[in-house]
């Protein structure tokens, strides 16, 4: 069976459309249904489905066509239209149904525009008194007006339609009667005396909710027939639920504005608040109140949007709780469903979505006593419906609350479940829950049930809260299968337990490292509110750490290093203002690092090496001003280093190595006073070494090899005579090394290779006698002395071979041809490369370049073009092309000017 979709504003289109696909031969049979809203037909198609779909799509005017998806008569109801019911999911209507019980009939009266009570969906919830006409005052409270007077019926159709009767739409609860009282004209207005008139009407034939799907504006006694028959019919045990109004104002209407009455405001399908909706200090609970599917007179049905719409869904509701606690009080019932909505907005109440969301399985939850519910999303992220025919487990300790439901796209449901740890032992017990769909196909996910001993019933010397987040750590973990769990679980006193040290009656370390546990930290670790001291390094935990970290305010050492942590770090950990020592490293922690962690200013060593982490580094991690060691390196952060470092005013170690860093240098690099090891090699930063860092005078590593700096070395680099290592090789530094590098005595390794350096090596290097590692290779360097020459190669043995510097014995002379520039060969590396040979008619140039060699053992160039009457000066370079280590050309210096005379 398909659908077609059709223009909703061409009726007489889909009708033809109809016609021609039927005598086509293409459908067994047809259905058309056309109203204001949709128009759409309904085929049983004979033969290729496919093909059917192809040759409609085709057509002019249609929307789409898609297969006819059915939902399973169960707890979600085989009435055809469910599938566009999102509010009934929003507001888990369906799971509720699976804990009522009862069939107590809870009478509500609907004050409306009256209501069509012969609709086949609802003719069923009225009796034989169906209301009363406050406005032509009679005892029949239909509509005058079906097309004008639908709002009543809409309204009711939301709280109380049939459901599972094949037809139409579902309402929220079965277990009503319902009464309408009209109070409205055909005009959809009235006045606040008949209003009141129906209130009392309610009051006297004991009625038990009445819903208002109206208002207006009022003032708190300027009304005072309806405040009166407000406050008559609360005090006679009449709960009242009414519309927060369509204005989108920041008050109230009345009577939702009166103390007594719930007033309801309304969400779109992505849960904020509608722009139309009212907000304000009397708003009380919001429901889904857009484009809702509802009963229409004479038989149909329509989408409206309003908070009419979203009022009658908290009604339905209330009806439902009502059907199982008759004894309830209008205040208890506004209690309970205010304590267990879905919080919305600001936590807590507040004035756009009052306490949240009306969740009715949340409210029969509570009042059942239902313990152990669980609860998991379910998205449906195609673009048909979903039609999922079951949801199957197969241990016995986890029960589904839903068997069927009919998704609609991009339609987020939850999924309820009960826990039954009846006859399970202690520990952790899992199962897979598989939620299967349309022609067989199913996706699954896990479930974990914890299962506590009464160890801890037993145990005096901590609070039972405190002993139970041990317990679930124990469980959590593995306990059974630790190196050491003597006592746990066994002794009577938890501070007697392997690894628990208490202090004054509360746990204050847990010293668990090296231990062979495995699973994951559970939340109830933040149930440890006195520990200080935290170790379970060098175990095999996964997951993460949990969010409950962040309740430790006392917490001072945590170490958790040397895992298989793989989670992102939580969010928050602003609570944490003790902490000192940080260690994550050797883990694989994904995600970024957060920023409430630069804000714990306290911090002193906090170690994240060799993780997974990624994003750029926090803005504020110049926060972090009493932190000596910051050890970053090991992961994939990307940006550049933030211009807050220079507040890390006491960090001795500051390592971000081997990361993806980009950028420049900041200038405040130079303003960490303390700073001794400084590692940023094998990222991608560009620019050059800021001046500012020879004001580390406290600097004794400096390691940045493996970027593409360039630049020249900052002359206040050489006065930092408490540098022992200097790496700076593969880069794109240029110039050379200053006279001044001698007066570095305390230089042990210097690792210079791989750059563009083109410059005599400086005689005082040799002052560098504690000298253990030295690489010049691959740059374009030489020794004016033998002296200079022969200290550099007790480290580098070839090292002017691998230099790119200028040929010597240039000469130039005529030939018929041209003019003959010839030099000697410079066989310094294995490298490719070749000779650039350059002309001017001055010997201080500016030289051009004429001739380009691409052979080391070329030892001439013809150069012609010129004339060679005239007097030249040339001068020859040699260049090495990029390879390992050298990511770009590098060029030697010119030689020395040769003249050239005919």
């Amino acid at each position: 069976t398909l659908d077609l979709n059709l223009n909703a504003y061409d009726v007489n289109m889909v009708k033809n459309r109809v016609a021609d696909l039927s005598l086509a031969g293409d459908v067994k049979s047809s259905s058309l249904s056309t109203d204001s809203t949709i128009n759409y037909a309904v085929f049983e198609v004979i033969g290729d489905e496919k093909a059917f779909i192809n040759n409609v799509e085709a057509y002019d005017g249609v929307s789409y066509v898609e297969p006819r998806m059915y939902a399973k008569a169960s707890e979600v109801s085989n009435d055809p239209q469910v599938i566009n019911q999102y509010s009934l999911y929003k507001s888990n209507v369906y799971a509720g149904w699976k804990l009522t019980k009862s069939t107590n009939k809870v009478k509500v009266a609907v004050i409306d525009t009256g209501v069509d009570y012969n609709h086949e969906d609802l003719a069923s919830v009225f009796g034989d008194v169906k209301g009363y006409d406050f406005v032509d005052l009679d005892s029949n409270p239909l509509p005058d007006d079906y097309a004008s007077e639908y709002h009543g019926t809409h309204v009711a159709g939301i709280i109380a339609a049939a459901s599972n009767n094949s037809i139409g739409i579902a309402g929220v609860t079965p277990n009503v009667q319902l009464y309408a009282l009209r109070a409205l004209n055909e005009s959809g207005s009235g006045t606040f005396d008949d209003v009141a008139d129906a209130i009392n009407w309610a009051t006297a034939n004991g009625i038990d909710i009445v819903n208002m799907s109206l208002g207006g504006g009022c003032t708190a006694s300027g009304c005072a027939v309806l405040q009166a028959a407000v406050a008559n019919a609360y005090a006679n045990g009449v709960a009242l639920v009414a519309a927060s109004g369509n204005s989108g104002a920041d008050t109230i209407d009345y009577p939702a504005a009166y103390p007594q009455v719930t007033a309801v405001g309304s969400l779109s399908s992505k849960d904020s608040l509608s722009t139309f909706s009212n907000r304000g200090s009397s708003q009380e609970l919001v429901a889904s109140g857009e484009d809702i599917v509802s009963t229409f007179p004479n038989g149909q049905y329509a989408i409206l949007s309003g908070t009419s719409m979203s009022t009658p869904l908290v009604t339905g509701m209330f009806a439902a709780v009502l059907a199982e606690k008759p004894e309830m009080s209008p205040l208890d019932v506004r209690i309970l469903m205010a304590s267990t909505p879905d919080d919305l907005g600001n936590p807590g109440w507040d004035s756009t979505y009052g306490y949240g969301r009306a969740n009715l399985f949340k409210a029969l939850a509570s009042l059942n006593g239902v313990k152990n519910i669980a609860t998991n999303s379910l998205t449906n992220t195609g673009a048909a419906s979903l039609d999922v025919t079951s949801i199957t487990t197969t241990a016995s300790w986890i029960v589904p609350l839903q068997d069927t439901i009919a998704l609609a796209p991009n339609v987020t449901v939850d999924l309820h479940f009960i826990a039954d740890p009846t006859n399970l032992k202690s520990g952790i017990h899992t199962d897979k829950v598989s939620v299967n769909y349309f022609q067989d196909k199913s996706a699954s996910f896990d479930a974990e049930l914890v299962v506590s001993s009464n160890a801890c019933t037993k145990v005096t010397d901590i609070p039972l809260s405190e002993c139970n987040a041990l317990e679930r750590l124990y469980i959590s973990t593995n306990g059974s299968k630790w190196r050491n769990s003597d006592k746990w679980l066994v002794r009577s006193r938890a501070c007697d337990w392997y690894g628990v040290r208490c202090s004054e009656g509360h746990v204050d370390k847990l010293d668990l490292d090296g231990n062979n546990l495995t699973g994951e930290l559970p939340e109830a670790i933040g149930d440890l509110p006195f520990l200080r001291y935290f170790y379970v390094d060098d175990n095999a935990l996964t997951g993460g750490i949990p969010a409950s970290i962040n309740k430790l305010s006392n917490l001072t050492y945590f170490y958790a290093y040397n895992n298989n942590l793989t989670s992102p770090l939580p969010s928050d950990w602003s609570n944490l203002q003790s902490l000192e020592r940080l260690y994550l490293y050797s883990n694989s922690i994904s995600g970024e690092l957060p920023s409430s962690v630069a804000n714990l200013t306290n911090l002193k060593y906090l170690l994240l090496h060799g993780n997974n982490l990624t994003g750029q580094l926090p803005e504020n991690l110049g926060n972090l001003s009493n932190v000596v060691y910051l050890y970053l390196n090991k992961n994939s952060f990307t940006g550049s280093i933030p211009v807050s470092i220079g507040n890390l005013k006491n960090v001795e170690r500051f390592y971000l190595y081997e990361n993806k860093l980009t950028g420049s240098l900041p200038s405040t690099l130079g303003d960490m006073p303390s700073l001794e090891y400084l590692a940023l090699n094998s990222n991608n930063l560009t620019g050059v070494l800021p001046d500012s860092i020879g004001r580390l005078n406290k600097l004794r590593y400096l390691n940045v090899e493996k970027n593409s700096l360039s630049g020249t070395i900052p002359e206040s680099l050489y006065s930092l005579t408490n540098l022992e290592r200097i790496y700076m090789s593969e880069n794109n530094f240029s110039g050379g090394l200053s006279a001044n590098v001698g007066n570095m005595t305390g230089l042990r390794y210097l690792y210079i290779n791989h750059n563009a350096f083109v410059d005599a090596v400086p005689a005082t290097i040799s002052k560098l006698s504690n000298l253990s590692a030295l690489d010049v290779r691959y740059n374009g360097l030489w020794a004016t002395d033998s002296s200079t020459d022969s200290f550099v190669s007790r480290f580098n043995g070839s090292w002017t071979q691998t230099q790119t510097v200028a040929p010597t014995n240039v000469s130039a002379r005529y030939k018929v041809s041209g003019i003959e520039v010839a030099w000697n060969p410079i066989q310094y590396t294995s490298n490719d490369g070749g000779y650039y040979v350059s002309y001017s008619t001055s010997s201080t140039g500016p030289f051009k370049r004429v001739c380009n060699v691409n052979s080391k053992n070329t030892n001439s160039c013809l150069v012609t073009g010129l004339d060679s009457s005239k007097n030249y000066y040339f001068v020859v370079q040699s260049f090495t092309l990029p390879h390992i280590g050298q990511a770009n050309t590098i060029v030697s210096n010119f030689s020395v000017p040769i003249q050239y005379k005919k």
